[in-house]
């Protein structure tokens, strides 16, 4: 038996990584601009960030994609 099939069996199924992103890609991903995004963290309405660095925040992506699907569509909107 080759040694590189034993090592690949053995190893466990690694856990989903998840995605991170900075400011810019959560205001890519919104079309909303920081002081919005930081508006709708103080009133309890966005994914809060989680810390990173020392001065560094980030969002899971997962989150603010759940965000953006729970948002009403234009033609929910619109619909009397």
């Amino acid at each position: 038996m080759h040694l590189a099939s034993v090592a690949n069996e053995a190893k466990p199924p690694s856990p989903q990584v998840q995605q991170l992103l900075r400011l810019a890609g959560v205001e890519e991903r919104t079309g909303l601009k920081k002081s919005t995004i930081y508006a709708l963290i103080r009133a309890n309405t966005f994914p809060q960030p989680v810390l990173i660095g020392a001065r560094s925040v980030a969002w899971r992506a997962a989150e603010v994609d759940a965000w953006c699907a729970s948002r009403p569509s234009r033609e929910a909107m619109a619909a009397p």
